[in-house]
């Protein structure tokens, strides 16, 4: 499936490597057609590929990304290189996979 963001970009959380804006219509991020989970946390987003594979993007002030680091990113960046991830759950500052 494709993903589609919209609403506040604040810090990227759109994953559309833009400047901080707000985006009010739907818009395809990228031209991946394999995306199967998504969730949203405060201010970050994560997704599972169908491949199994994780990946999150937006503000990472806490490390809720899950990159090692506390930078924030503006597009979608593969956490780690595990391809098993099934389920996962974003809140304001942390992730649970």
């Amino acid at each position: 499936a494709t993903l589609w963001t919209w609403g506040r970009n604040f810090d990227g959380e759109l994953g559309n490597g833009g400047t901080p804006t707000t985006v009010a219509v739907p818009t395809q991020l990228g031209t991946a057609t394999n995306w199967a989970k998504i969730c949203g946390g405060y201010r970050f987003s994560l997704a599972i590929k169908t491949d199994g594979t994780l990946w999150a993007w937006g503000k990472n002030l806490s490390g809720q990304l899950g990159n090692g680091t506390t930078t924030s990113s503006f597009v979608p960046i593969q956490i780690g290189t595990d391809a098993n991830w099934s389920v996962v759950e974003g809140g304001d500052g942390y992730t649970l996979a």
